[in-house]
């Protein structure tokens, strides 16, 4: 196995790992939330928040994960209509915008992490809000490499389709 190869798995495993860590979590804070509320009139002060911020995080990775597995929303509104090389530019085609919607993102939740930063902005507990933001960049930018690397593998191999 290359070394390229051992990293692409250890970081397929971390954010599988991650993944499945978040919505534990998240479920766990949820259920006790409500036995709290319920049982005692009164629940977690950080948890709703922490919660809003879990399923941010999930949905970033979940988007990364998604891109990997190539496993992320298609449209297939062509799909019946065009064949052969025609569909395989159509998917290369979507891949390129992707590409370029994600990079879009990836700078604009860039800069917006960045003024958080600059402005001190807090979360629960008191901590800064860009720490559990930087997951945006961070998404995007993983789902831009892979989106453009699918892209470049179908112009690379012109026999597969996507």
């Amino acid at each position: 196995m290359t070394a390229l190869a051992r990293i692409n798995r250890f970081i397929s495993r971390l954010e599988d790992s991650l993944l499945i860590g978040l919505v534990a979590g998240l479920l766990l804070v949820a259920v006790t939330q409500i036995i709290l509320r319920n049982v005692f009139g009164a629940g977690l002060l950080w948890a709703d928040p922490a919660m809003r911020i879990a399923v941010l995080w999930i949905a970033m990775v979940g988007g990364m994960v998604a891109c990997r597995e190539g496993g992320h929303i298609k449209i297939n509104l062509f799909d019946m209509y065009v064949q052969g090389r025609s569909k395989k530019v159509l998917a290369c085609l979507a891949h390129l915008g992707a590409t370029l919607t994600c990079a879009a993102l990836a700078y604009a939740s860039w800069l917006f992490v960045s003024y958080e930063r600059i402005d001190g902005m807090t979360t629960f507990l008191n901590l800064p809000a860009w720490w559990f933001e930087s997951i945006l960049p961070v998404g995007f930018g993983v789902m831009t490499l892979r989106f453009l690397r699918d892209a470049l593998s179908m112009t690379a191999h012109s026999d597969e389709m996507p």
